[in-house]
């Protein structure tokens, strides 16, 4: 029997709906590692993500429509209101909730969500960040403003302690350089060897100054690539 306000899961087990999205909210329900349900539209996940749609179309359409995921509800509360565009707050929400709604954008491949997601976290107040990881989640966006800015934040006045290898000069470790695409890394060594004549080493000037010349060498490389690829068309259609 189905309890108020709760589920029932295919296993027959009473899962209480999650704030915002019980039973009338449509005909697909996720169920996190807290047991918690959230009932969503498929259509609007089909719309949203390639994988959604792939297991919509590949379902029994007689079956119930329940996925599990191995994350807690806060997670999925954050990544379905994103797909469902609803705002939510993340004020109080810690860097690792941010990291694992981040991982699923990438599973479900619907990437277009986080660059909206780092900005909004960013505007919130971000608490505990790990800059690296921060500026490995943006590249896998290819969210290049969000990139400039953790760099930026690197060097701001009063920052306490040193905030890791990868953001020195030199000697970067190579198991942090290949978690980031070669037109990043390129990007920000450029920028680097642009700086390391005209300001104080590791300042705030300093680091300013790298977020800006990594902002303007990765999209300097994309109008690049932007050109090759048309003249590659050009060239083709001429044949």
């Amino acid at each position: 029997m189905t309890l108020p306000g709760s589920y029932t899961s295919q296993e027959g087990a009473s899962v209480p709906y999650a704030a915002g999205f019980d039973g009338g909210q449509g005909d697909f329900v996720v169920i996190s590692s807290d047991k918690k349900a959230f009932c969503a539209e498929s259509s609007k996940l089909a719309e949203a993500s390639k994988v959604f749609r792939y297991m919509l179309e590949v379902s029994d359409s007689n079956q119930q429509k329940e996925l599990k995921l191995d994350h807690c509800s806060e997670v999925l509360h954050i990544f379905l209101s994103a797909l469902m565009d609803r705002y939510v707050n993340l004020e109080y929400v810690q860097w690792s909730r941010i990291k694992e709604v981040g991982a699923l954008f990438l599973r479900f491949e619907t990437c277009h969500h986080g660059p909206e997601l780092l900005k909004s976290w960013i505007r919130a107040g971000p608490c505990g960040v790990n800059h690296f990881e921060m500026f490995v989640l943006a590249s896998k966006f290819d969210d290049v403003a969000t990139g400039s800015w953790v760099i930026r934040d690197i060097g701001c006045p009063g920052r306490i302690g040193h905030p890791g290898e990868f953001w020195t000069k030199d000697r970067w470790p190579q198991s942090e350089l290949r978690q980031l695409s070669s037109a990043w890394i390129g990007a920000y060594a450029k920028a680097h060897a642009q700086c390391q004549e005209k300001y104080e080493c590791l300042s705030s000037n300093y680091w300013r100054a790298i977020a800006s010349g990594f902002l303007a060498n990765v999209l300097s490389d994309l109008l690049i690539i932007k050109d090759r690829n048309n003249l590659v068309i050009h060239q083709r259609s001429l044949r």
